[in-house]
């Protein structure tokens, strides 16, 4: 039982990075059954643990989500460097999508009869292509701004 976040850049984004107009997966348990070897690469080219892209999902915070969006590009072969990959999360659209237990999510046991909920994050501007089409979508009422007040050197 895991979360499965899809994720896809805004559309100022899309044109700047490789594929950035497609849907990307982050799969919690794809991440738990990485080699330590390859989650280790991942941290230090991050300087973040895989764990706080996890927690990310519930706290929305930027540096997880920034790696929440780099790792899942990553698993699905772009290749880029995290340092190079500064997209604008807070205009991205984001689903989160929680796993019931079989018990909870089938009648007989053997197949899934219905799609797990889904919980839109964020989602501004126009409706595009869906990662899953049971998905209704929702808009993130969070105010953003590219000012640079109260922004650090440091990297997000």
């Amino acid at each position: 039982m895991g979360t499965t976040a899809w994720l896809k850049l805004c559309e100022e984004d899309a044109a700047a990075y490789e594929r950035g107009d497609e849907w990307f997966r982050f799969d919690e348990e794809e991440i738990m059954n990485l080699r330590s070897s390859t989650l280790e690469a991942m941290e230090i080219q991050m300087n973040l643990p895989v764990a706080a892209m996890v927690i990310a999902m519930n706290s929305k915070g930027t540096r997880g989500v920034r790696g929440m969006f780099w790792v899942a590009r990553r698993l699905a072969g772009v290749a880029e460097r995290f340092a190079d990959f500064d997209p604008r999360w807070l205009k991205a659209q984001i689903r989160i999508q929680k796993e019931k237990p079989m018990e909870e999510s089938t009648v007989d046991g053997q197949g899934n009869d219905e799609a797990p909920p889904v919980t839109p994050i964020n989602e501004p501007g126009e409706e595009s292509s869906e990662p899953d089409p049971s998905v209704s979508p929702a808009v993130d009422s969070q105010p953003f701004s590219d000012s640079p007040e109260g922004s650090s050197s440091e990297t997000p």
